[in-house]
């Protein structure tokens, strides 16, 4: 996986620990539609190898 990818995959593992254990987090559209490009960018990844 290239380096770029998995920080981007990190820190969609933190917004997501921060939203569900922190009473106060909150994850904004910005950051869930940066969310929803990685996801689709990683299954087209996958896809590619798999093919």
């Amino acid at each position: 996986m290239d380096r770029k990818l998995g920080r981007k995959l990190n820190d969609g593992i933190r917004l997501r620990n921060k939203a569900r254990y922190d009473s106060h987090g909150e994850i904004g559209e910005k950051e869930a539609q940066e969310m929803i490009r990685l996801a689709t960018t990683l299954i087209d990844q996958l896809n590619r190898k798999l093919s």
